[in-house]
This record gives C-alpha cells, structure tokens and sequence, in this order.
C-alpha cells in the first residue's frame, strides 16, 4: 500500500451517453392465483464468492444452521414479500463483519430483519495455504416469500395500468405520485414489487433521472430476474446495461454484459456490441476517469451511517472536490478491508493481490465527492495475502 501526493495532468471527463427511450417490457405482470394462508419462511441465497486469484484457497461457506431468520409479523399480515442484498466481510474466525444493505425491495422491516439474521450467521472462514484469511466483497441475497403466492392480483394489475396509461401519455408528475402511493401502500409480493420497480426505472428514465433509473431496474431483475417473467427480464437487463452505460458505473456494466451473454449468447444488437467496446477501451485508457457521488441515506433505521459506494475500475485511486461533512471511507476488496479519513491529499495504490474492491464513503446524508481513479501499469496477479 503506498501514499503519493496528489499529482498527474487534469482530468478528462468522460460524456454521457444517451438513451432512447425507456423499456417496453412486453405485455406487462400476468394475473395468478394467490394463495396467503399458506407457511411464510425467509431463504438465504448465498451470492458468487470472490474468485481465487491461484489455486491453493477456498472461500468461505455458510454454516446452514447457524442462520436464523424471522419473517417480520407485520409483512406477513399484509401478506408483503420482500429482498434484501447485503454486502460483508467474513473474519478468520468466521464471524459476519460490518454487513451493509446494498440494495433491497424496499420496507424497512425486512432490512432489519435481514441484518439480525445475517449478524447470528456463521460461517466457515476463507483460507489461504491452509490458514483461515479474511474475506470480504461477499454478497447475500435474504428472500422472504409467502409459500403458494404467484403472479400479480387483481388489485395490482389495475394499479399497474392506471400508472402505466399514465406514462404512455406522457404524464409523468401524476405517474410518479400514483406510484408513491402504491409504494407506500405496500403489501405487494416479490413479483409485484419487481413488477413496480421496473415501471418506476421507466418514468424515472423518461423525467431524466438516469441514476435512480438505473438502481430501479435493477432492484426490478433482483435475483437475475427470479421473480418475473423470462421475456421481460431479457428485454429489463439490456435496459439496465445501457443505464449502467450512461451513469458511468462501468465494472456493473461489465457484469451485466456477462450476463446478457450468457442469456441470449446470439443477440445482435450493435449498439449493446458498442457500448461494451468503449466500456473497456475507457477502463484501459491512459485518461483519468473521474465519478461524482452523493452520500445518500437508507430507510433502515438501523444503518448506522449513510453511505455512497463505488465499484473500482483500477488499483489506484483519490477524493477530490468534498462538499458537506464526509467522515471515512472503507475499501473493502475480496482479500483486505481497510477504514481511513476521507483526504483531497493522498492517493491510494492497491496490490492486485487484493482482488476486486468497492469504496464505501460515510456521511453525513446530501454530502458530495469526487472519486478519480488513475491509470496505472498492470501487474501480475499474486496469491491472497494470509492472515
């Protein structure tokens, strides 16, 4: 890990690519029987662990049992089914360290309940040559879904059309307070919810507010698609592409790229074709590439910090232009996690050794930053460190 003093040629910001128009993802949500009598329970979808570097490690695995999750009362009235994505770190001892909720379907109740069950979990740790070694970048997904409830009810679909008549005709301020209404309503299952969050990407597209467009729709594919119907998650992910595309969140992109790929390996599409090319030809320039965050807050009160996080595209990084009061920042890769002050003054370099990171950057809510990432040689890739 080495310090340098800011330095380098100015910044050359990247455009803005432009979208067409939002998704049309087919015929809409089907109707389907729903039956809410029947046993609820909460599943824990353990996500890809990071990739080992070289052979000689494993990662780490979930004690099954050791996980313990209840389905918040309340939701269950309602009969509400609900998501919960959460980012952490797994000690060598095999505790859960420092989990945050990366994303979710929305309700409180179930972040809450997700974090309790996450922080009872326990794990058998990475290792590394035989020696228990930390891990971190590990992704889990809780699901809380009422046994036999399918498709969307009545209720829904007629909700659905109103709010989407009223974006095919334009009328986006009522479209957008008739959805805040059905959000605040709640009581909506997992294809419901999914259902609404595309509609949201879709209005929020088309007002221009591509960043909150772009966590919609994926929040609506959570799961790769696992909650709606197979055509509109393929028409849903290549609409996430492009946003992910356009707001500049590249590594995501890439991901999603992957997975279109691997969903219709014969699509032919150019403009996907195209803007995958620039993607890596921006990661591999010799240009600084610069993103803007805002420190944002979660509805879970149990979140002790807001925070604004970033996928790192390259080994070496630092702030720049800080409004508003920014406390710390965590990196936390597949193989180190390091807490440090937010400074204009130092750049950050990181092994290859250290496997993929993200940047977690906490406030106070409505704080901004520059994050620039600076090109840097490759290196050649060497083992996780131990412990």
């Amino acid at each position: 890990m080495r310090f340098d003093k800011l330095a380098g040629p100015a910044l050359v910001l990247l455009p803005v690519l432009l979208l067409g128009a939002a998704a049309d993802p087919g015929a809409g949500p089907e109707e389907s029987a729903a039956d809410d009598g029947e046993e609820a329970g909460a599943a824990l979808l353990m996500g890809r662990p990071p990739a080992l570097l070289l052979e000689g490690g494993t990662a780490a695995q979930r004690v099954p049992e050791s996980t313990k999750v209840r389905y918040p009362p309340y939701a269950l009235r309602l009969g509400q089914e609900g998501w919960v994505q959460m980012s952490f770190c797994v000690s060598p001892a095999g505790e859960v360290i420092d989990p945050v909720v990366e994303q979710s379907s929305g309700g409180e109740v179930f972040e809450q309940a997700a974090l309790e069950g996450l922080r009872g979990s326990r794990f058998v740790p990475a290792t590394w040559q035989g020696q228990p070694v930390l891990q971190c970048a590990t992704r889990v997904l809780f699901q809380f879904k009422i046994a036999g409830q399918t498709g969307g009810r009545r209720s829904f679909l007629r909700a659905y059309r109103g709010v989407n008549a009223l974006l095919s005709a334009g009328r986006l301020d009522e479209a957008q307070a008739r959805l805040d209404t059905l959000r605040d309503e709640g009581g909506w299952n997992l294809y419901e919810s999914s259902w609404l969050k595309l509609l949201q990407g879709n209005v929020q597209q088309r007002r221009g507010d591509l960043d909150d467009a772009m966590h919609s729709v994926s929040a609506g594919i959570a799961g790769k698609g696992k909650y709606i119907e197979r055509q509109a998650y393929r028409i849903a992910v290549v609409q996430l592409f492009k946003l992910q595309v356009a707001t500049r969140h590249y590594r995501e992109a890439l991901d999603t790229w992957a997975d279109i790929q691997e969903l219709n390996p014969a699509l032919d599409d150019p403009e996907v074709d195209r803007l995958a090319r620039e993607v890596r030809s921006r990661i591999d320039s010799p240009q600084y590439l610069e993103f803007s965050g805002e420190i944002r807050r979660r509805a879970n009160p149990d979140e002790d910090h807001p925070h604004w996080q970033h996928a790192l595209l390259r080994r070496k990084f630092g702030f720049e232009a800080v409004e508003g009061k920014v406390d710390e920042f965590e990196l936390r890769c597949d193989w180190r996690r390091v807490r440090a002050p937010v400074s204009t003054e130092v750049v950050l370099e990181l092994p290859a050794s250290w496997g993929n990171c993200d940047v977690f950057v906490f406030g106070d809510a409505g704080a901004k930053l520059k994050l620039v990432e600076y090109p840097i040689a490759a290196t050649s890739q060497t083992p996780p460190p131990g412990p």
